[in-house]
Protein backbone atom coordinates (compact mmCIF):
# COMPACT_ATOMS: atom_id res chain seq x y z
CA UNK A 1 0.00 0.00 0.00
CA UNK A 2 3.13 2.72 1.09
CA UNK A 3 4.20 1.65 -2.43
CA UNK A 4 1.14 2.42 -4.29
CA UNK A 5 0.76 5.74 -2.23
CA UNK A 6 4.59 6.72 -2.84
CA UNK A 7 4.52 6.13 -7.03
CA UNK A 8 0.96 7.97 -7.05
CA UNK A 9 2.99 10.79 -5.06
CA UNK A 10 5.68 10.75 -7.07
CA UNK A 11 3.25 10.40 -10.52
CA UNK A 12 1.73 13.95 -9.07
CA UNK A 13 4.95 15.44 -8.19
CA UNK A 14 5.97 14.96 -12.20
CA UNK A 15 2.72 16.04 -13.76
CA UNK A 16 2.81 19.16 -11.56
CA UNK A 17 6.71 19.91 -12.59
CA UNK A 18 5.93 19.28 -16.03
CA UNK A 19 2.95 21.77 -15.63
CA UNK A 20 5.18 24.21 -14.16
CA UNK A 21 7.87 24.16 -16.24
CA UNK A 22 5.41 24.67 -19.41
CA UNK A 23 4.14 27.86 -17.61
CA UNK A 24 7.57 29.38 -17.41
CA UNK A 25 8.94 27.99 -20.70
CA UNK A 26 5.55 29.72 -22.23
CA UNK A 27 6.20 33.39 -19.55
CA UNK A 28 9.56 33.67 -20.75
CA UNK A 29 9.45 33.57 -23.93
CA UNK A 30 6.70 35.64 -23.95
CA UNK A 31 8.75 37.96 -21.79
CA UNK A 32 11.81 37.47 -24.00
CA UNK A 33 9.81 38.23 -27.26
CA UNK A 34 8.01 41.34 -25.66
CA UNK A 35 10.96 42.95 -23.85
CA UNK A 36 13.30 41.95 -26.85
CA UNK A 37 15.44 43.80 -29.73
CA UNK A 38 11.35 44.48 -31.37
CA UNK A 39 10.48 46.72 -28.17
CA UNK A 40 11.42 49.98 -30.32
CA UNK A 41 10.04 49.00 -33.21
CA UNK A 42 6.32 47.98 -31.36
CA UNK A 43 7.05 51.00 -29.11
CA UNK A 44 7.44 53.02 -32.63
CA UNK A 45 3.87 51.93 -33.87
CA UNK A 46 2.42 51.86 -30.62
CA UNK A 47 2.83 55.92 -30.53
CA UNK A 48 2.87 56.68 -34.67
CA UNK A 49 -0.96 55.31 -35.21
CA UNK A 50 -3.85 56.87 -35.99
CA UNK A 51 -7.41 56.18 -36.54
CA UNK A 52 -8.56 56.91 -40.03
CA UNK A 53 -12.62 56.57 -40.11
CA UNK A 54 -14.48 57.66 -43.22
CA UNK A 55 -12.76 60.29 -44.31
CA UNK A 56 -8.77 61.11 -44.51
CA UNK A 57 -7.02 64.00 -43.04
CA UNK A 58 -5.17 65.99 -44.56
CA UNK A 59 -2.98 66.68 -41.61
CA UNK A 60 -1.60 63.29 -41.44
CA UNK A 61 0.92 64.57 -44.38
CA UNK A 62 3.85 66.18 -44.54
CA UNK A 63 4.56 68.56 -47.72
CA UNK A 64 6.69 66.40 -49.08
CA UNK A 65 4.08 63.37 -49.11
CA UNK A 66 2.06 65.84 -51.48
CA UNK A 67 4.72 66.19 -54.20
CA UNK A 68 5.18 62.58 -54.56
CA UNK A 69 4.22 61.24 -57.97
CA UNK A 70 3.17 57.76 -57.06
CA UNK A 71 1.72 56.64 -53.57
CA UNK A 72 1.36 52.74 -52.75
CA UNK A 73 -1.03 51.83 -49.81
CA UNK A 74 -0.13 48.80 -48.80
CA UNK A 75 -1.97 45.92 -47.40
CA UNK A 76 -2.18 42.58 -45.30
CA UNK A 77 -4.70 40.77 -47.70
CA UNK A 78 -7.83 39.63 -46.39
CA UNK A 79 -8.82 41.92 -44.51
CA UNK A 80 -12.47 44.00 -45.55
CA UNK A 81 -11.43 47.47 -44.27
CA UNK A 82 -8.36 47.61 -46.95
CA UNK A 83 -11.21 48.00 -49.15
CA UNK A 84 -12.92 50.96 -47.59
CA UNK A 85 -9.62 52.47 -46.92
CA UNK A 86 -8.27 51.92 -49.97
CA UNK A 87 -11.63 53.93 -51.78
CA UNK A 88 -11.43 57.00 -49.05
CA UNK A 89 -8.12 57.23 -49.55
CA UNK A 90 -8.08 57.21 -53.82
CA UNK A 91 -11.54 60.08 -53.07
CA UNK A 92 -9.18 62.26 -50.79
CA UNK A 93 -6.12 62.31 -53.20
CA UNK A 94 -8.55 62.67 -56.33
CA UNK A 95 -9.77 66.01 -54.60
CA UNK A 96 -6.60 66.75 -53.03
CA UNK A 97 -3.96 66.48 -55.55
CA UNK A 98 -6.04 65.38 -58.88
CA UNK A 99 -4.96 62.25 -58.89
CA UNK A 100 -6.89 59.87 -61.46
CA UNK A 101 -5.02 57.35 -62.52
CA UNK A 102 -5.20 54.15 -59.64
CA UNK A 103 -2.31 51.36 -60.60
CA UNK A 104 -3.72 48.21 -59.78
CA UNK A 105 -2.12 44.82 -58.76
CA UNK A 106 -3.87 43.13 -61.77
CA UNK A 107 -2.97 42.78 -65.64
CA UNK A 108 -4.14 44.36 -68.30
CA UNK A 109 -6.78 42.58 -69.72
CA UNK A 110 -8.63 43.28 -66.81
CA UNK A 111 -7.80 46.49 -66.08
CA UNK A 112 -9.14 47.18 -69.45
CA UNK A 113 -12.47 45.68 -68.46
CA UNK A 114 -12.76 47.29 -65.34
CA UNK A 115 -11.94 50.57 -67.22
CA UNK A 116 -14.84 49.23 -69.32
CA UNK A 117 -16.88 49.26 -66.17
CA UNK A 118 -15.99 52.83 -64.77
CA UNK A 119 -16.93 54.61 -68.07
CA UNK A 120 -19.72 52.83 -69.01
CA UNK A 121 -23.17 54.58 -69.17
CA UNK A 122 -24.75 51.49 -66.84
CA UNK A 123 -23.27 49.11 -64.34
CA UNK A 124 -22.42 46.27 -65.21
CA UNK A 125 -22.33 43.90 -62.61
CA UNK A 126 -21.68 41.03 -64.81
CA UNK A 127 -18.36 42.80 -66.38
CA UNK A 128 -17.17 44.06 -62.72
CA UNK A 129 -17.80 40.40 -61.33
CA UNK A 130 -15.79 38.84 -63.68
CA UNK A 131 -13.05 40.92 -62.96
CA UNK A 132 -13.34 40.47 -59.06
CA UNK A 133 -13.98 36.60 -60.10
CA UNK A 134 -10.69 37.49 -62.19
CA UNK A 135 -8.69 38.56 -59.13
CA UNK A 136 -9.18 35.53 -56.69
CA UNK A 137 -6.21 33.87 -58.92
CA UNK A 138 -3.89 36.25 -57.53
CA UNK A 139 -4.96 37.40 -54.76
CA UNK A 140 -8.00 34.45 -53.18
CA UNK A 141 -8.63 36.93 -50.18
CA UNK A 142 -9.51 39.88 -51.75
CA UNK A 143 -11.98 39.01 -54.38
CA UNK A 144 -14.90 39.53 -52.32
CA UNK A 145 -18.46 41.76 -52.06
CA UNK A 146 -16.30 44.31 -50.42
CA UNK A 147 -13.99 44.58 -53.50
CA UNK A 148 -17.27 44.83 -55.34
CA UNK A 149 -18.62 47.86 -53.26
CA UNK A 150 -15.48 49.17 -53.71
CA UNK A 151 -15.38 49.75 -57.29
CA UNK A 152 -19.57 50.24 -57.52
CA UNK A 153 -18.96 53.18 -55.35
CA UNK A 154 -15.64 54.68 -57.47
CA UNK A 155 -18.67 54.32 -60.43
CA UNK A 156 -20.68 56.50 -58.23
CA UNK A 157 -17.82 58.75 -57.73
CA UNK A 158 -17.53 59.09 -61.33
CA UNK A 159 -20.33 59.80 -62.25
CA UNK A 160 -20.00 63.16 -59.82
CA UNK A 161 -16.63 64.17 -61.94
CA UNK A 162 -15.84 66.20 -64.68
CA UNK A 163 -14.04 63.87 -67.52
CA UNK A 164 -10.85 65.66 -66.82
CA UNK A 165 -10.52 63.76 -63.26
CA UNK A 166 -12.64 60.70 -63.78
CA UNK A 167 -10.97 57.84 -62.25
CA UNK A 168 -9.18 55.09 -65.00
CA UNK A 169 -6.89 51.84 -64.10
CA UNK A 170 -3.74 51.37 -65.22
CA UNK A 171 -3.19 47.01 -64.46
CA UNK A 172 0.73 46.56 -64.26
CA UNK A 173 0.70 42.76 -62.53
CA UNK A 174 2.08 39.96 -65.25
CA UNK A 175 -0.87 37.79 -66.14
CA UNK A 176 -1.29 34.82 -63.97
CA UNK A 177 -1.12 32.13 -66.57
CA UNK A 178 2.48 33.49 -67.73
CA UNK A 179 5.68 31.15 -66.60
CA UNK A 180 7.60 32.80 -69.59
CA UNK A 181 9.16 35.77 -67.40
CA UNK A 182 12.33 36.16 -67.03
CA UNK A 183 12.27 38.78 -64.10
CA UNK A 184 11.16 39.29 -60.54
CA UNK A 185 7.20 39.87 -60.72
CA UNK A 186 7.99 43.24 -58.85
CA UNK A 187 10.61 43.69 -61.41
CA UNK A 188 7.76 43.18 -64.00
CA UNK A 189 5.22 45.05 -62.61
CA UNK A 190 7.68 48.69 -62.73
CA UNK A 191 8.28 47.74 -66.09
CA UNK A 192 5.26 47.29 -67.19
CA UNK A 193 4.15 50.69 -65.24
CA UNK A 194 6.44 52.36 -66.94
CA UNK A 195 5.48 51.27 -70.33
CA UNK A 196 1.82 52.50 -69.48
CA UNK A 197 3.03 55.74 -68.52
CA UNK A 198 5.25 56.04 -71.57
CA UNK A 199 2.51 54.49 -74.06
CA UNK A 200 -0.62 57.14 -72.81
CA UNK A 201 2.01 60.10 -72.51
CA UNK A 202 1.08 60.70 -68.85
CA UNK A 203 4.62 61.21 -67.77
CA UNK A 204 3.93 64.03 -65.44
CA UNK A 205 0.44 62.76 -63.79
CA UNK A 206 0.22 61.57 -60.50
CA UNK A 207 -0.72 57.94 -59.47
CA UNK A 208 -2.06 55.96 -56.41
CA UNK A 209 -2.82 52.36 -55.98
CA UNK A 210 -2.84 49.49 -53.18
CA UNK A 211 -1.00 46.25 -53.72
CA UNK A 212 -0.07 43.88 -51.11
CA UNK A 213 2.22 45.60 -47.91
CA UNK A 214 5.63 43.49 -49.59
CA UNK A 215 5.17 45.18 -52.95
CA UNK A 216 5.26 48.85 -51.53
CA UNK A 217 8.27 48.73 -49.60
CA UNK A 218 11.64 50.78 -50.68
CA UNK A 219 14.16 49.31 -48.70
CA UNK A 220 14.77 45.00 -47.75
CA UNK A 221 12.83 43.58 -45.23
CA UNK A 222 15.55 43.87 -42.65
CA UNK A 223 16.54 47.56 -43.46
CA UNK A 224 12.30 48.30 -42.84
CA UNK A 225 12.67 47.88 -38.64
CA UNK A 226 15.18 51.26 -39.14
CA UNK A 227 12.88 53.24 -41.84
CA UNK A 228 9.81 52.43 -39.52
CA UNK A 229 12.10 54.02 -36.29
CA UNK A 230 13.64 56.60 -37.88
CA UNK A 231 11.85 57.99 -41.51
CA UNK A 232 8.27 56.88 -41.45
CA UNK A 233 5.56 59.51 -40.55
CA UNK A 234 2.46 57.48 -41.68
CA UNK A 235 1.75 53.62 -42.41
CA UNK A 236 1.30 55.04 -46.12
CA UNK A 237 4.84 54.59 -48.29
CA UNK A 238 5.91 56.50 -51.19
CA UNK A 239 7.42 55.85 -54.70
CA UNK A 240 9.29 58.42 -56.62
CA UNK A 241 9.00 57.94 -60.37
CA UNK A 242 12.62 57.44 -61.63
Amino acid sequence: MKKIFKFFKYFLLSVLGIILISILYVFISNTIFIGGKDSEFTGYLKNNQVSVNDKIDDKLFDDNFYTSQVILLGEIHGYADNQKLDLNFLKFLNQKTGVKYYIAEMDSIYSHKLNLFLHGNTKDQNLLKEVVVAVKKRIPQQSSKELMEKWNAIYDYNQTLKDSLKISVIGIDTDFNDNSRKIYRDSAMIVNFKNAVKKQHIEHEKFYGLFGFYHVLQHGVKKIRNLLQKNLKTLVLKLQVL
